[in-house]
């Protein structure tokens, strides 16, 4: 189960990231790198928000994703980030009912120990990479030349949206 419970953080930590990265992608013209920054900031760590974000910047030009890829993210949402931690997985894993371990549809044994939802998850995750992919083609592609000349610029300019976001917070 430790073994089942750290991939499941990984991928779960991964589809975030790849999540907040669309909705930076689909930042609004008027919007800046800041701005866009505290709205994905301010979705924390609830994939359900970020998701929300998205199809709200989107405007129907994306589909975001399906109705059975949201439910799933929605059981992931439930379990939260805490199971992370082994402690904390295995007391979810006690807490189900008899009848939710048998039938995988626990919080734990229906999401993290279910190889057939872990697999679902995957594809998930790769949907989500090939859509990362199509929104900075149509949207960022022409923004990707960085001059060596200007990294340390760039990088003081990441770290002050960094810091005054967390000042706002």
């Amino acid at each position: 189960m430790s073994i089942m419970t750290k991939q499941f953080i990984m991928l779960r930590m991964a589809l975030e990231c790849i999540l907040k990265a669309i909705l930076i992608g689909l930042s609004k013209k008027d919007e800046t790198a800041k701005e866009a920054y505290i709205v994905a900031r301010k979705c924390s760590h609830n994939l359900s928000k970020i998701i929300a974000e998205c199809k709200e910047r989107a405007n129907g030009k994306y589909r975001i994703c399906t109705k059975q890829t949201f439910e799933r993210i929605q059981k992931i949402d439930k379990l939260g980030i805490g199971v992370r931690y082994d402690l904390d997985m295995k007391t979810a894993y006690k807490k189900e009912s008899f009848t939710e371990r048998i039938t995988g549809t626990g919080p734990v044994s229906g999401v993290i120990i279910d190889e057939e939802f872990q697999e679902d998850m995957k594809n998930d995750f790769l949907h989500f990479v090939r859509l990362a992919k199509r929104v900075w083609d149509k949207r960022l592609k022409g923004y990707n030349i960085i001059l060596g000349s200007r990294i340390k610029e760039i990088n003081d300019y990441i770290n002050s949206i960094i810091s005054s976001a967390k000042r706002r917070n």
